[in-house]
């Protein structure tokens, strides 16, 4: 698996604990908080070996990281908090979930 991949595997596997997190009874805005900070801390971790790698010599990449491809945006989590929210609306009220007649 690419580092690329690896980053991108993660968005789920957090979402999946916000999921978690509301069925177990936490509040919808404290639970987007922990994932947030679970998020952040896993990006900072990332972009640490994103920083500390060698730098490209030449070329088009001259004097970028050599991993930059593992680069994580510590904004990423928040942008899909808002479909996470309208989720879990949907599931938690029963006239959005039930079907049209």
């Amino acid at each position: 698996m690419s580092g690329a991949d690896q980053a991108e595997s993660e968005l789920p596997r957090i979402q999946r604990l916000f999921y978690v997190a509301i069925w177990s009874g936490v509040g919808v805005e404290e639970a987007i908080a922990d994932c947030d900070r679970q998020w952040r801390a896993y990006a900072q971790k990332n972009n640490a070996k994103v920083d500390a790698a060698p730098k490209t010599k030449r070329g088009p990449y001259e004097g970028a990281s050599s991993i930059h491809y593992r680069w994580v945006s510590p904004e990423h989590f928040m942008s899909s908090s808002v479909h996470l929210r309208t989720m879990v609306k949907i599931l938690l009220v029963p006239e959005l979930s039930s079907p049209s007649p």
